[in-house]
């Protein structure tokens, strides 16, 4: 009988073994999925403007390094989040068939707002 040592079933394996792609592809699919984020939602749009306008403001108060450090992360942590948010909603539209209007309830029910009425002051005796 013939038996396999450690080094041919390791070589079997890598023979079989699918290959990955390589890291390049990986980061190009990464900004392509945000470039499309920027393209397609108004929100990640508003973020994008707002941090020009907080490096033109940054440039213009000539903040420190550790102040452009703090804009940055700060930038980059609004921004993953927004994604995060647009690929959870993503999800949720393509599991969910309805289509529920904002502002209903789980019941179907539409929220009033109801005007209030100022406090009066000073406060009744009741």
């Amino acid at each position: 009988m013939l038996y396999y040592s450690q080094t041919n079933r390791q070589e079997v394996y890598e023979m079989t073994a699918p290959k990955k792609p390589p890291i390049t592809k990986s980061f190009g699919y990464a900004f392509e999925g945000i470039f499309t984020c920027i393209r397609k939602e108004r929100n990640m749009k508003i973020h994008c403007i707002m941090a020009v306008l907080v490096v033109i403001a940054g440039i213009i108060l000539k903040l420190s390094p550790v102040e452009w450090c703090i804009c940055l992360g700060l930038f980059g942590l609004v921004m993953a989040l927004e994604l995060v948010n647009t690929a959870v909603e993503s999800v949720v539209d393509l599991v969910t068939s309805e289509y529920k209007p904002p502002g209903e309830d789980r019941q179907g029910h539409r929220s009033r707002r109801r005007p209030r009425s100022p406090p009066s002051w000073p406060p009744s005796p009741d």
